[in-house]
């Protein structure tokens, strides 16, 4: 079920929607999608394992969106990132029509064309593949996302999701421990980690960037110093 077309063909399957950041008039033409095709909406929006699209806004350059928390948890379970414009040619043509001249190419925060997306969709495997650790040592990122949804992030990308206490010791392992800044101000990390190799502590950008692009980001420029 991961086009249109496999949609038509299979009548089992079903377009299961959540949306993001659509305005007033922009929701009125979902409305009416849902009233006029097989379309649901996921209970109360969320993004969960029904979810076979998320539909947002690319108003300011076309399709190019703002970075929120549902389009992370859509990436990261590959799910179909397409602009509201779908619904106004569904509207038009009264009918279903192909998502993929649609889909989101890139966001307005990291880069227009980084086609992470859609590299989730068609690979559709996890972006760490059981290599990395993660430690969420942090409460929320920019009150957008917070501690508990982060780890949710680290599980789907196929990561392990640690505390801090953890013992770091298998070298076949990548560690990852996001931190905010206020939190190297105790000497913990720095006592216990200061001659590792394997332990990257970063700041949560450099997750939520891994993910938008789906390709995993040097550490160098999220690097955190606890010297």
């Amino acid at each position: 079920c991961n086009t249109i077309s496999h949609l038509v063909e299979d009548k089992s399957c079903q377009i299961i929607v959540s949306f993001t950041n659509l305005d007033a008039e922009q929701m009125v033409k979902l409305l009416k999608c849902l009233q006029l095709f097989s379309i649901r909406l996921t209970e109360n929006n969320e993004i969960d394992v029904t979810t076979t699209h998320l539909i947002t806004d690319d108003s300011q350059e076309h399709l190019v969106c703002t970075l929120t928390r549902k389009t992370f948890q859509a990436v990261a379970r590959h799910l179909f990132v397409i602009s509201h414009r779908w619904l106004d040619e569904c509207l038009k043509q009264n009918r279903i029509i192909d998502e993929r001249p649609y889909e989101i190419h890139g966001d307005l925060s990291l880069s227009k064309h980084h086609n992470g997306f859609g590299f989730s969709r068609v690979l559709r495997r996890p972006l760490f593949q059981n290599l990395y650790s993660v430690v969420v040592d942090c409460d929320h990122f920019q009150n957008i996302i917070n501690k508990q949804e982060l780890i949710e992030l680290i599980q789907l990308c196929g990561a392990i999701s640690v505390d801090k206490n953890f013992d770091f010791s298998d070298n076949q392992q990548t560690y990852v421990i996001l931190c905010e800044e206020k939190y190297l101000k105790d000497h913990y990390y720095h006592e216990r980690y200061k001659d590792e190799k394997n332990i990257h502590i970063v700041s949560p950008e450099w997750l939520l960037e891994s993910i938008a692009k789906y390709e995993i980001q040097p550490f160098d420029e999220y690097e955190k110093s606890i010297s």
